[in-house]
């Protein structure tokens, strides 16, 4: 069988083949980097789509937990800040009560202060009129700070 091979092929048909098989050889040995990253990125690529199908359920579900969540912090945090305004508007409206408290103190410490004079007492009673009435004066043509 070898000596049939020996009358068929010829020496050049021989050197022929050996320059194609290192050319091939050394073309593989070039490429196989190039290659094998085209081979991988396409199983990885078929790997990631089989993942990313498969935890489409478990995301969704993920997804539905973070939500359920985020509504229970949003509820908090309505609360809280009805709990808040509500808070405002009792201070608001114990700040005028102690506005007109504090109106009416003063208007009475000025008529004590007054009687006392009538009394008689003018020392310290005159100067401390003075100085209640010129606050007095001060605050009511202050710019009002609302």
């Amino acid at each position: 069988m070898v000596k049939a091979l020996e009358n068929m092929v010829t020496g050049e048909q021989v050197v022929t083949w050996l320059i194609i098989f290192f050319l091939v050889a050394y073309f593989l040995y070039k490429e196989w980097p190039e290659f094998k990253k085209r081979i991988s990125k396409s199983e990885v690529d078929t790997k990631a789509k089989e993942q990313s199908e498969k935890t489409v359920g478990e995301r969704l579900e993920s997804i539905e937990s973070r939500l359920a969540g985020i509504e229970d912090k949003l509820a908090r945090d309505y609360e809280r800040m009805n709990r808040f305004d509500h808070d405002i508007r009792r201070n608001r409206s114990e700040i005028e009560e102690f506005i007109e408290e504090n109106a009416i103190m003063m208007r009475a410490m000025l008529s004590v202060l007054k009687g006392l004079q009538e009394l008689g007492t003018n020392g310290p009673t005159k100067e401390s009129q003075k100085e209640l009435e010129d606050w007095l004066n001060k605050k009511a043509h202050r710019p009002s700070t609302e």
